[in-house]
Formats: C-alpha cells, sequence, structure tokens
C-alpha cells in the first residue's frame, strides 16, 4: 500500500508543478501561443526543475521511508510543500525576471546578444503602461482620445487586441482635451486600430478633472 502510495505522489510530482508554474506565469506574461507538444514539453521541464532543487530533502526521505511510513502526516505537509507551494514560489520568481527585466539586464552587463522577449510591440508597451494620455486613429481615419489608467483594459490575447479606455476626451480648436461629460469609456476592437500616441502621465495632472494639451 505504501509502495503504490509513494507512486502516486510522484506521478504527482512530475505532473503538477509545471502546471500550476505555467498557468500562474500566463496570466501575467504575454506568451505566444504555442502547439499542444510545446506546452506539454514546458510543463514537464517546469516539473523536473522543482524536482531538482528538492532532490536532497527527496533522497533523504527515501533513505528514511520506514519512518515516513509512521508519520504520513508530516509526509503530506512537505507532500504539499515540494508540490503545490514550491511551483508558486517558482512562478513568482520567473514573474518578477520578467517584470524588472533581469535576464536582458544581465545579457547586457556581460555583452551576451539577447533575443526579444516580448512576443509583440502591443505586449512590450501595455505590460508597462500605468496611466498615459493616448491619442488613437482608427482604420477609417477618425481619431479617438483618452486616458489609459487603472480602470482601463488592454487585452493580453494575441487573437483579440482588443482595448477598453476607460476616460475619452474630446479635442477643441485649441488643442485642449476635456472629458466629454457622463463618458463611461470606450471599447475598440483591434481591426479599427491604425495607430496609438502616447503622452505621459504627470504629478501635475489632476486625475479625471484636468484638460490636456498636446
Amino acid at each position: 500500500m505504501e509502495d503504490i502510495l509513494y507512486t502516486i505522489i510522484a506521478a504527482i510530482a512530475f505532473l503538477i508543478p509545471g502546471f500550476i508554474v505555467t498557468s500562474i506565469t500566463k496570466r501575467v506574461i504575454p506568451i505566444i501561443d504555442k502547439e499542444y507538444k510545446t506546452r506539454i514539453l514546458e510543463n514537464f521541464i517546469y516539473s523536473f526543475l522543482n524536482i531538482f532543487l528538492w532532490a536532497i530533502p527527496i533522497y533523504k526521505i527515501y533513505l528514511t521511508k520506514e519512518w515516513w511510513y509512521k508519520n504520513y502526516s508530516l509526509l503530506w505537509i512537505v507532500g504539499l510543500l515540494i508540490i503545490f507551494l514550491s511551483p508558486i514560489v517558482m512562478a513568482l520568481i520567473i514573474i518578477l525576471f520578467n517584470q524588472y527585466e533581469i535576464s536582458r539586464k544581465i545579457c547586457e552587463y556581460f555583452n551576451i546578444p539577447s533575443i526579444d522577449t516580448e512576443p509583440s510591440a502591443w505586449d512590450f508597451k501595455f505590460k508597462q503602461i500605468k496611466g498615459e494620455w493616448v491619442l488613437i486613429t482608427l482604420s477609417d481615419k477618425r481619431t479617438i482620445a483618452g486616458f489609459i489608467g487603472r480602470n482601463s483594459f488592454i487585452s493580453s490575447n494575441s487573437k483579440e487586441r482588443d482595448l477598453y479606455i476607460d476616460e475619452v476626451y474630446e479635442i477643441d480648436k485649441k488643442g485642449e482635451w476635456k472629458k466629454r461629460k457622463r463618458t463611461d469609456g470606450i471599447w475598440l476592437k483591434n481591426e479599427e486600430i491604425k495607430s496609438i500616441e502616447f503622452w505621459n502621465y504627470e504629478k501635475g495632472d489632476e486625475e479625471n478633472e484636468k484638460s490636456f494639451k498636446q
């Protein structure tokens, strides 16, 4: 019975951690659509890395397995730590590496050529945006002025690059931006967007109120 239990735990240890890592990271890091076989291989690599990091404790558990047979509760705690908690920590580290571009900085420091890690310029720009004024030119040459703030939404889905701007502005003849009354934002489909021009949000701007001039 114990051998069957260990076999089940070992099987789970090679399946679950990689799935946890990829499930968390893909919600934060934009990725290019991958084939099914590639995703399975990626999951397996993360799981193998997780097991490798815990190789020494796992080996010691194996050497003293008779003691662990008598302490199932502690065994389950260690198993949960290795199979579930460790992959979550690994995913957070990967996200931090991506957010702060640590890999690129290391390559630059050692003068090592590196490839672009972002799938597109869309992902590169909108990943780091916190609050900016935008002037969007549509495919029919109309323009829409707005402010992308915390309540806006930028799609990270490569197949559906839609955009929701929670604040829409009108530009008068003097070039000043004034917020439309009673506006609740605007949704734009990717096929309608031709170009987007950005302006930085400055501390002197009063959020949601002050007019903006180009």
